[in-house]
Parts: C-alpha cells; structure tokens; sequence
C-alpha cells in the first residue's frame, strides 16, 4: 500500500480560499524561537507542504482537516543566513503573503512551539519533525490511507474521489492549473505520475493525458492520477475532480 505519497497527495485537498492582506514587523521578541540554524529552503518538502494549505491561487477542498492556530512568528533569512525579517501572521491569508515576499534562495524558520488544529483536537509541535509528522497523521486520520485500485492494496481513498475547488483568480470564467503542481512537487527519483481521462486507460496505462488544464465556470473536470513507484512496485490511482469557482 502506498501510504506515504497518498498522504502527500491529500495534503493538497486542504488549501484554503480567501482574500489576502499582508502583515509584516520588525522582530518582534516573540517567545517562540526562531532560529538560523533551523531554517528551511523555501523549496523543501514541507515549506512546499505549508505554503499550499495556505495559498489561494491553487486548489482547495471544502474539507479542512488540519489548520493552523493563530498567531504565531515565521522569520526569513538570505543565503547567508543573515535574518531578513521576522513576521508575525494572525491567518492563513497573511503567511501566504509573507511566502509571497521570498526569493528562491531565501529561507524561513517557524517560531516554535506551533498549534495545530486538527479532526483529533490541538495538537502541540516543538520542530519540523513533528510538524512534518502531525499533518501527515491529521491528514491520515481524515482521509484514511487507501491503496492503490489495480496493484495496490486497499479499497482507495475513504469517501470516494477527491473533488477540488479551484479559485477563478481573475473572474473570467477560465482559469489554467498544472497537476504537477498538485500531484508531482515532492515525488521521489523512482516514482513516477503519469495522468489518463478514464480509469481503464490508467489501468492500462494508454493514452495518457498532459498535466495542462484549462477549467471553465460550471463545468466539472475528471483526472485519473495514477503513481507508480519502481522501487516498490506499489502502485495509486487517485481520482481526482476540479471545479472552477468564484473567489471570494
């Protein structure tokens, strides 16, 4: 069963839609503890992970399992780990603003101890390991861990096929998404995805289809996903829906 890129995979269900105001602040002597020595790439895995729970300009679903509690500090270092500010966000509008001001050589530290909100109850993390660790549980819990639906093991994701909301940014009626952005950001070198219109295609593994949409208002959009990892042999196929939808 491949549990940990399906996990990975739901993350992206619990982007939020919502309209941004930014904050920012000089360091503020906040008592949770940012650091230098703790910063992470604004490329890695779980920044990647946090700035698209946030963001509004990709996809989302109706069905948040995990949140952040607010507020807490996030500070932003250069290449040479020299601080560049240090911010304090009081929702998810305002740390997708502040991902907004970085460069791709920049890195970030978030201010420990951070809470999150989960199906479960609060839940308390002191470092990017538990974070790392908690939204892969919350995740797990909400959505179950399903296997793949031809080679895996399991039944598929619990609750049937992932339905996507997808924010119409400049609301005309037409927006363009890349599903290697959702689905293809943190595979591994021996897994692949490869996307097909039906499920016996991607059984097959005929007639795959590009990862460019271009989604219409009030029409639905069906994608089979499918992930095969070389190394294991396991293999997932998630069904996946997109809706375009007014922002807000």
């Amino acid at each position: 069963m491949k549990t940990n890129k399906t996990t990975l995979v739901k993350m992206m269900l619990l982007l939020l839609v919502a309209a941004f105001t930014v904050t920012s602040c000089e360091k503020d002597g906040s008592s949770q503890d940012t650091s230098a020595e703790e910063s992470l790439s604004v490329d890695s895995p779980l920044v990647n992970q946090v700035k698209n729970l946030v963001s509004t300009s990709s996809v989302v679903s109706s069905a948040v399992c995990v949140d952040f509690v607010y507020p807490f500090s996030v500070s932003s270092y250069d290449s040479t780990n020299q601080v560049i500010a240090t911010v304090t966000v009081n929702n998810d509008q305002e740390l997708d603003a502040f991902f907004s001001t970085l460069s791709n050589t920049d890195y970030i530290a978030f201010g420990y101890p951070l809470t999150l909100s989960t199906t479960a109850g609060l839940v308390v993390v002191n470092d990017d390991v538990e974070l790392a660790t908690e939204l892969e549980i919350a995740f797990t819990a909400c959505f179950g861990t399903g296997g793949g639906s031809g080679g895996g093991s399991g039944g598929g994701p619990v609750g049937g096929d992932f339905v996507f909301s997808v924010c119409d940014v400049n609301n005309d009626g037409v927006e363009d998404i890349d599903l290697d952005d959702i689905f293809a950001w943190n595979l591994s070198s021996t897994e692949t995805v490869v996307y097909y219109d039906t499920e016996a295609d991607a059984l097959a593994q005929v007639n795959p289809v590009t990862s460019m949409y271009t989604l219409t208002l009030g029409t639905q959009k069906s994608t089979y996903v499918r992930f095969d990892d070389s190394a294991t042999g396991n293999m997932t196929l998630v069904n996946a829906l997109y809706d375009l939808v007014p922002c807000p």
